[in-house]
């Protein structure tokens, strides 16, 4: 008797088990990584003219280019940082990613940080502080920024921190901000690869689709 309570209580833990992991999959499929084919892109004749506001990690001759609308505190431009990073490892040379500052008025620290960063272009740290800033994403604002550049070994660091004092990062953002309405931005990631722009924050498999299909010439989504 004690033995067939043993066996029917063991096969209902595996049976609550099954169904427990059949339900992560199904949320890990419908939630978390949606199907390529559920990415839905409209394309901006004048995607172009973005490059220059922004400041680019790649060479400019790259056949790719991804532009995101970003903000520093924002998880989601931080996934779309590391997908990004990961992007231009598996296609070396095709691909500059070019970040358009859009810090959130929510986001407190997130002006300073577009401060730092683009003190950071000037002297050719741009990449290197880009990581960081995305790096240490959950405590912008509670250590001083030299420090913070200082620990991560960041070349030229007083002098970032310098230009980011004579800087007015609140006059910067709201500049961001109207440039960024202008062109219908509203949420952050905002990306564009090639002109190309996504109606929501897209994966890496997307993303991944649609320069496989711009390196050879074809379109990615239809028009």
């Amino acid at each position: 008797m004690l033995k067939e309570k043993v066996e029917s209580v063991l096969s209902v833990a595996v049976a609550l088990s099954a169904i427990t992991l059949a339900a992560v999959a199904v949320y890990r499929l419908v939630l978390v990584d949606p199907p390529v084919a559920n990415q839905v892109a409209t394309y901006e004749e004048d995607w172009s003219t973005l490059l220059p506001r922004g400041k680019q990690l790649g060479a400019q001759s790259a056949k790719v280019h991804p532009v995101v609308f970003a903000d520093y505190q924002c998880p989601f431009c931080r996934s779309f940082h590391e997908d990004a990073a990961q992007l231009r490892r598996e296609f070396p040379g095709m691909l500059a990613v070019t970040h358009i500052d859009f810090p959130l008025p929510t986001h407190p620290f997130a002006a300073d940080a577009a401060s730092i960063a683009d003190c950071a272009e000037t002297v050719g740290q741009f990449s290197a502080v880009d990581s960081m800033l995305y790096a240490n994403q959950a405590i912008l604002g509670q250590t001083e920024w030299l420090s913070m550049l200082s620990e991560a070994h960041i070349p030229r660091s007083e002098e970032i921190v310098d230009c980011h004092q004579r800087n007015d990062p609140s006059r910067s953002a709201e500049s961001a901000r109207e440039f960024a309405r202008s062109r219908g931005v509203r949420v952050t990631p905002t990306v564009l690869v090639n002109g190309w722009r996504y109606t929501a924050p897209p994966h890496r498999g997307s993303i991944s689709r649609a320069i496989r299909d711009l390196l050879r010439n074809r379109e990615p989504f239809p028009r």
